[in-house]
C-alpha cells in the first residue's frame, strides 16, 4: 500500500515540479482538498486493481485444484480433485479392495459398474474414458481434502454398501446388518459371542444348546407372520410391555394382570415399539454370512441375490446344505471365534470361550478405535 501511495503522489506532483511551482505554494484550501481527493482516488483505484488481480489468481488456483483426475484400482474408479493427494485416494482404494477380496459379499462386476466422485470436483467427464461417462456415479464424502486417514476404507465402502443394499430384495434389506459384516474380525466377533452366550431371549438360549429350529427362528430365517407369539415367551412379552410400552392404560393393565393375548397384541403393534422381528443382533447375522463364506465358499453369498421363498430357503439353495446344518455350523463358528466346528455345548468349552472373549474385550478397550 505504501508503494501504491508513493507512486500515485509522484504521478500527481511531477507536472507541478516541471512547471517550476512548489506543490503547495499559493494553493487555496479548495485546491488542496481537490488534490488530496484526487490522490486518494488514485490510491483506491490501484488497490482495487491489485485485489481483483489477487482474487482472480486465487480463483484460478482453486479451480485448477478442483479439476478431477481419475485414480483406478482393480475394482474401484475414483475421480478426485487435484487438491486431494493421489496417495490418500490410492490408500482408500487399497483398503476397500482388500476387504472385498477377503469377503466378496458384493460382486466385482457391481463395483466396476460405478464411478466414485468426490463432490465439488470439476471436469469429471474429461477425467473419464467415453465408455465410463455413462456409468452410475456415487458421491464420496471427503470433508477434509487434506485428510489421508484410511478410516477403514469407509469413504468408499459406505456409499457402496448403501447402493448395493438398495437394489436387494426387501426381505434381505430388513435382515442384513448395515455393513454386511465387511469389516468383521475375530475382535469384532466378541459381541456375537456375548449375544450367543448371554442371550436376552429364551429362543437364543435354546440355540446355544444346539436346538437348530431355535437357531433358525432366532436368526429370523423361517419367515411367517405372528412372529411375536412364535419367538417370544409370554413372560418376555409381558416384560416388554411393562418396560417399553405405556400404550392404552386399560390394555396395559390387562396385560400386566396376566392376559397373554393382550400382551401379544400390544407387543405386536407397529404404531408403538414392537418386539424385534429378528431376535438375533446384527453382529450375529453378520457372523452367519461370514461363517457361510468360510465354510461353503464364495458361492454361498449368492443367497443375497435370490428373491424366492424364505431367507432360509435361499440360504439352502446357495450353500447346497440343509438349513439346520448351516445355522449349527454358524453357532459353532461364532463360539470358536471364526473356527468352524471347534466348540461344542459343554460347560468347559463355553467357559473357555467366555474367558477368551473377556480378554479380547479388555484388549479392545485399549485400542484407539474402541475409545
Amino acid at each position: 500500500m505504501y508503494r501504491t501511495m508513493t507512486a500515485a503522489a509522484v504521478a500527481l506532483l511531477i507536472p507541478l515540479a516541471l512547471a517550476g511551482q512548489s506543490p503547495l505554494a499559493d494553493r487555496s484550501t479548495g485546491e488542496l482538498l481537490r488534490m488530496r481527493r484526487l490522490l486518494q482516488e488514485q490510491i483506491d483505484s490501484r488497490q482495487r486493481a491489485e485485489r481483483a488481480a489477487e482474487s482472480s489468481a486465487a480463483a484460478a488456483e482453486d479451480l485448477a485444484q478442483r479439476n478431477g483426475r481419475l485414480i483406478r484400482g482393480s475394482l474401484f474408479k475414483v475421480v478426485a480433485p487435484l487438491a486431494i493427494e493421489r496417495g490418500a485416494v490410492e490408500a482408500q482404494i487399497a483398503v476397500a479392495e482388500s476387504l472385498l477380496s477377503v469377503f466378496p459379499v458384493i460382486p466385482d462386476s457391481f463395483v466396476r459398474s460405478l464411478v466414485f466422485v468426490v463432490p465439488r470436483t470439476t471436469e469429471v467427464d474429461d477425467a473419464l474414458a467415453p465408455d465410463e461417462r455413462v456409468l452410475r456415479r456415487l458421491d464420496v464424502e471427503w470433508p477434509n481434502w487434506g485428510n489421508s486417514d484410511l478410516d477403514y476404507g469407509r469413504k468408499l465402502t459406505e456409499p457402496l454398501l448403501r447402493v448395493w443394499q438398495d437394489q436387494l430384495h426387501a426381505s434381505w434389506r430388513k435382515w442384513l446388518p448395515w455393513d454386511l459384516a465387511l469389516e468383521w474380525t475375530p475382535l469384532l466377533n466378541v459381541s456375537s459371542v456375548e449375544d450367543l452366550t448371554t442371550p436376552r431371549w429364551q429362543i437364543g438360549a435354546r440355540c446355544l444348546q444346539r436346538d437348530a429350529s431355535a437357531c433358525r427362528a432366532w436368526l429370523g430365517l423361517d419367515g411367517g407372520d405372528e412372529y411375536v407369539s412364535r419367538l417370544y415367551t409370554s413372560d418376555e412379552r409381558r416384560e416388554w410391555v411393562r418396560l417399553y410400552l405405556p400404550g392404552n392404560p386399560e390394555q396395559r393393565r390387562r396385560c400386566l394382570d396376566g392376559s397373554d393375548a393382550v400382551c401379544t397384541l400390544i407387543a405386536s403393534a407397529r404404531s408403538q415399539n414392537p418386539l424385534p422381528p429378528i431376535p438375533a443382533s446384527p453382529s450375529v447375522r453378520g457372523a452367519l454370512l461370514r461363517s457361510m463364506h468360510a465354510t461353503y465358499g464364495p458361492g454361498s453369498l449368492r443367497a443375497l441375490l435370490d428373491t424366492t421363498g424364505t431367507l432360509g430357503q435361499r440360504i439352502e439353495r446357495a450353500t447346497g446344505q440343509p438349513l439346520d446344518s448351516v445355522v449349527l455350523n454358524a453357532r459353532a463358528w461364532i463360539l470358536g471365534l471364526g473356527q468352524p466346528e471347534r466348540v461344542r455345548a459343554g460347560a468347559s468349552e463355553l467357559t473357555a470361550t467366555l474367558l477368551f472373549a473377556a480378554l479380547l474385550v479388555a484388549l479392545a478397550t485399549r485400542s484407539g478405535r474402541w475409545r
